[in-house]
């Protein structure tokens, strides 16, 4: 691969970094530890509001359809094993998964980040801070 194309590579797994501190702690790789969030890279199921026969009074629930997306529940269910494997291999431990979520909260060093931010199953790593 050119260098161009290693920059190309390089900018584009770095997207997946959702702040600034985070892509400066992968390309530096040090090795302090910070705790993530670690979004999967999977459908998400898409949410709507039935249309109401007649008119509720406002304040009133409505009804909500939950479609789900195209992919089926078992290949969803077997890449976030996958990515479960992967982020135990590298970080050392269980990573805990949240569901609604879809996403992980794993502790990691810039070079885990890097090597997080480089594997297709992840869509973005997101930094966990207090608010």
């Amino acid at each position: 691969m050119d260098k161009l194309g290693q920059i190309d590579m390089l900018h584009s797994y770095l997207d997946k970094l959702k702040s600034r501190e985070l892509r400066e702690h992968a390309v530096t790789g040090e090795p302090h530890r910070e705790v993530v969030i670690v979004e999967m890279d999977l459908p998400h199921p898409i949410v709507g509001i039935l249309p109401e026969p007649g008119r509720l009074p406002s304040g009133w629930p409505k009804k909500f359809l939950v479609e789900t997306p195209d992919e089926n529940e078992s290949e969803s269910g077997r890449r976030i094993d996958d990515a479960k494997r992967f982020l135990k291999r590298l970080v050392g431990f269980e990573p805990r998964y949240l569901s609604s979520s879809q996403a992980f909260i794993v502790e990691a060093n810039g070079i885990q980040l890097s090597e997080i931010a480089q594997n297709p199953l992840f869509a973005a790593v997101w930094p966990n801070r207090n608010i």
